[in-house]
């Protein structure tokens, strides 16, 4: 299996009464790094502190006796549907055959779904009967809980935010197939009072080239067009002057089908757009970093004084709900993925000129947001000037963050829609009980 592919989460769920929830099998690319992984292991950690037994394996065919057999569990694809059987790259199958209850999670950051998304995610494909190979046929459930000779059973897609859920609905998926639940940051990593911020040196983890004393204005992002690097180069440029005001940019990038030389398109964005100006002598700082370490990541965010990131579409937005949950102001488009936690209060929502087309890649032709230019100029230099305001609104964030983002908070949510599977099963078999009755 690859690197990116699917591997198994086995969430063993143990709770103090008289019936179990099935096992939930958790399928996502673990090893990859990438950002549905990051999201995956914050989901396992969550229920991990929710009285369950948490094992994650390698799918791996001599782990497969001691894993509960599909015909009990719940099966959770969490990974873009590409992955999905039948999976357009190698992967490990999911869902499985014969697995009782099917779950997708996934995300997107543009106006519509990417080309067959809503046909995989359609009940017909994820509720196939058992003679094609997928779905709960006679004799299969959980033997001993009431969940025998089920002949269906239905299928749940699990998105991050209301937004989503509107596209996918206009996008084709079923309403009520649809349920939101966010995504969970560790608000007791991040956070700044982690004893662990007391051991490292005030400027751990930054630039040597950094002056400690700047105003910092920190970014994370993949380099590519949708994070809108370019858009905040130039409206950084246009904001600040080289020496009237202490202030730094700073970037934490890693390459995306690209380069990773960074400079140079930095350097070709003052160009372009400041030709008048020679680069750097005579424009305000910006510091490139790639790559960082959990601390390193963790100092950087407590030396910032504002994170922004102008995107043109996100699914959920994890650098975003960390900055918040360290308690710094986010200046960040309002549009898409951080509408769901992004208020007035709480951050500095990025006002939009509308939509876009996509001009470039696999989504060509779809559209996503374009954030103001002047507006976010605006906002850098106002947050440089109301600082106290700014972080009065990351203490608020923060507490948002807590109270409805924390592993405890998540882990209790994504319980809870264990436990509503599980009685809409026990309902199921209640009723063909019933049913069986009237026809003696």
């Amino acid at each position: 299996m690859s690197p990116n592919g699917l591997a198994l989460g086995l969430v063993l769920l143990s709770f103090q009464r008289s019936t179990s929830l099935p096992a939930v099998h958790w399928f996502a690319p673990f090893y990859s790094g990438g950002g549905y992984c990051s999201e995956a292991i914050g989901f396992l950690q969550a229920l991990s502190l929710q009285n369950v037994t948490l094992h994650i394996e390698q799918l791996l065919r001599h782990a497969a006796d001691a894993r509960p057999p599909l015909e009990e569990s719940v099966v959770i694809c969490h990974s873009e549907p590409g992955a999905w059987h039948p999976s357009r790259y190698p992967t490990s199958r999911c869902p499985p055959r014969k697995a009782l209850y099917r779950v997708g999670r996934t995300m997107f950051e543009t106006d519509r779904l990417p080309s067959g998304w809503a046909e995989r995610m359609g009940r017909d494909k994820m509720d196939e009967s058992k003679a094609k190979g997928w779905g709960l046929g006679e004799g299969y459930g959980r033997r001993g809980h009431g969940f025998e000779k089920l002949r269906s059973c239905s299928h749940t897609v699990w998105v991050p935010t209301a937004f989503q859920k509107r596209v996918f609905v206009e996008g084709g998926v079923e309403a009520e197939r649809i349920q939101v639940i966010g995504e969970p940051v560790d608000t007791d990593f991040f956070s700044p009072e982690n004893p662990v911020l007391l051991s490292l040196p005030p400027s751990s983890g930054l630039p040597p080239s950094l002056p400690p004393s700047s105003f910092l204005f920190l970014s994370i992002f993949k380099f590519e067009e949708r994070k809108g690097f370019d858009l905040l180069l130039r409206a950084y440029f246009e904001a600040f002057a080289p020496g009237e005001e202490d202030v730094a940019l700073l970037l934490l990038t890693n390459a995306y089908h690209s380069s990773d030389d960074f400079e140079t398109p930095v350097k070709a964005i003052a160009k372009e757009y400041f030709p008048e100006k020679k680069y750097p002598e005579e424009l305000p700082p910006v510091h490139i970093m790639s790559g960082a370490t959990a601390l390193q990541l963790l100092a950087l965010y407590q030396a910032a004084d504002v994170f922004v990131l102008p995107s043109r579409g996100e699914g959920w937005g994890r650098p975003h709900v960390e900055a918040m949950a360290m308690a710094k102001p986010v200046i960040a488009t309002n549009w898409s993925g951080p509408t769901e936690f992004m208020t007035p209060t709480n951050s500095y929502p990025l006002h939009i000129e509308g939509l876009e087309e996509v001009r470039n890649g696999p989504f060509k032709g779809h559209r996503w947001a374009s954030p103001s230019l002047s507006h976010l100029i605006s906002l850098l230099q106002y947050t440089f000037s109301h600082q106290e305001e700014g972080r009065e609104k990351g203490r608020e964030a923060r507490r948002d963050m807590v109270r409805r983002f924390s592993p405890e908070v998540m882990g209790e949510e994504v319980r809870r829609h264990l436990e509503r599977i599980e009685e809409r099963f026990r309902m199921r078999e209640g009723e063909r009980r019933e049913g069986a009755k009237d026809e003696l």
